[in-house]
């Protein structure tokens, strides 16, 4: 009988064990390197609440946002792409996406962040926004072991 996967910790049922307050509160996820206005290299930052999970709050406002079409739905028509997008935008700037650092607009202006704000950049750059829902509904970034690793560094 092969065991069908490694343990990593010496207790390895707990190793898929999520931080709840990462997940309801938001992790800060690395997306990339950029420089600051002195030129320096800085991390492009996103604080990102998980989809799912202990973010019980994503959960009741994705059910709020789908329930105006579930008619269509139950009728075998899809929504169209740009009805899902404009909900995805409204779910991810309001109830995953918590902050950000070193975020520029087009003008190469640093911008704080809003939801408001985060809705122009991504209604912009949708694949980013992609990129970083496809963070926030894996489990990496919420892993409680991890997190100890990454704030012990």
């Amino acid at each position: 009988n092969k065991l069908k996967r490694k343990c990593l910790m010496n207790n390895p049922l707990y190793e898929k064990r999520k931080d709840t307050d990462a997940e309801k509160n938001g992790a800060w996820f690395d997306y990339c390197e950029t420089v600051d206005g002195e030129g320096n290299p800085v991390p492009l930052r996103f604080k990102l609440r998980r989809c799912g999970g202990s973010n019980v709050e994503f959960l009741s406002q994705q059910e709020k946002y789908s329930k105006p079409y579930r008619h269509m739905t139950r009728k075998g028509k899809e929504l169209t792409v740009e009805t899902r997008a404009k909900i995805m935008i409204e779910l991810f700037c309001n109830y995953i996406l918590v902050d950000w650092e070193n975020v520029q607009d087009e003008q190469d202006e640093f911008v704080d962040f809003s939801p408001e704000k985060a809705k122009e950049i991504f209604t912009a750059l949708p694949d980013v926004m992609y990129e970083l829902i496809d963070e926030a509904q894996g489990e990496e970034v919420f892993l409680a072991e991890q997190r100890g690793e990454d704030e012990k560094n």
